[in-house]
């Protein structure tokens, strides 16, 4: 697979830019963390920032696919880039129903569903968003003007949905307590590994 997404990558107009170059490399650390999520390893919170950037990669393969076709700034692709991220910890959070009953990497659920404290999850994922969208309004004031008056309301959005994901991270503590996510292991009967 990996052979045919980087032919494919050397076949378009995009194969001369070191950032789609840089994506595919990320997504390819992103197979080695789920991985490690399919073995039950113990991520800890402090890799949460490094792996948000990893598992928002394939978007930003396509992002800088279509930025190299512009003549736009690299502050904008950076841009797109911390938006991409602090979307991806959002989601996170509106997905915790479905993600707390297969093994799918959750950012708010992670370490407890790893045989952690649910505190550890709640913990790094508020942290991890709040830095992420530190990033988007520092990523976000360093574009052009240009760019900066036309993204005025899409970084006003996600920074108010984000400050809403944050005060809304107790629902990961009422679906524990509720029982309502299962650790890895339990969907099938399995004894999680620690």
């Amino acid at each position: 697979m990996w052979e045919l997404v980087g032919a494919r990558i050397r076949e378009s107009n995009g194969s001369s830019c070191f950032s789609v170059w840089k994506s595919f490399s990320e997504l390819r650390q992103y197979s080695q963390v789920e991985g490690r999520i399919h073995s039950f390893d113990i991520i800890d919170a402090r890799e949460f920032s490094h792996i948000v950037s990893l598992k928002t990669s394939d978007v930003q393969i396509a992002r800088a696919l279509i930025w190299s076709y512009l003549a736009a700034p690299r502050s904008v692709l950076d841009f797109w880039a911390s938006f991409d991220e602090c979307g991806e910890l959002i989601e996170d959070l509106t997905d915790i129903s479905e993600d707390g009953k297969d093994w799918n990497f959750n950012f708010w659920l992670y370490s407890y569903m790893a045989q952690g404290d649910v505190a550890q999850s709640i913990i790094g994922a508020s942290h991890t968003l709040r830095s992420k969208l530190y990033a988007l309004e520092d990523s976000y004031m360093r574009l052009p003007d240009v760019e900066r008056a036309r993204y005025a309301s899409v970084v006003q959005r996600a920074l108010r949905v984000g400050r809403r994901t944050l005060q809304q991270c107790g629902i990961v503590f009422d679906l524990v307590a509720n029982g309502l996510i299962l650790r890895y292991g339990e969907e099938c009967g399995l004894d999680a590994v620690a």
